[in-house]
């Protein structure tokens, strides 16, 4: 069999027609990965983000309990339980196992806070309902107090590191566009 010039150029463009084909193929493939792994960085970025706020907020009211020793309109149970269970699932599904490990030494910080700032209630005279202590507890003049005092600068260096884990994530992992 010999090799016409129209065979030749029959087979030059099936050749052609392949490359395109195997070209275009891979093309779409690595651009569907792509845009698969930048959906993944959305998300992980938005459950990071709801984190941070979860962990902000906490760290506002327990401020707020230090500064006047009483817990305003803060319902822990409802705080700690609901809003830290769905942004905790969020976060298993999304997070990278260190920033999962980093939440939950903030939760327990959380917890102990809480814990503490209980026992201490429980021990005080009781403040009528819409007010506050005439005076905020002091440093050092009761042990639960220092407790108290204590658990806030756990929450605080645990937030820390939380806020530090997320960070360095999202900067390290950013997928290009």
């Amino acid at each position: 069999m010999t090799l016409t010039p129209a065979v030749a150029a029959l087979l030059g463009a099936l050749i052609g027609g392949m490359g395109t084909l195997a070209s275009a193929v891979l093309t779409q493939k690595a651009t569907k990965s792509r845009e698969h792994e930048l959906r993944l960085w959305e998300r992980q970025a938005a459950v990071y983000e709801d984190v941070l706020i979860a962990v902000r907020g906490f760290a506002v009211s327990r401020r707020e309990m230090v500064r006047t020793g009483a817990p305003g309109e803060f319902n822990a149970h409802e705080h700690l339980s609901e809003a830290s269970a769905r942004v905790f699932s969020k976060l298993e599904i999304y997070g990278s196992r260190q920033a999962v490990e980093a939440f939950g030494v903030t939760f327990e910080r959380e917890k102990a806070f809480f814990i503490a700032i209980l026992d201490w209630m429980g021990q005080r005279e009781p403040v009528p309902e819409g007010q506050t202590p005439s005076r905020p507890p002091v440093e050092g003049a009761d042990p639960l107090w220092d407790r108290v005092l204590g658990a806030e600068k756990a929450c605080l260096l645990a937030d820390d590191a939380l806020s530090n884990v997320l960070r360095g994530e999202m900067r390290r992992q950013r997928p290009g566009r």
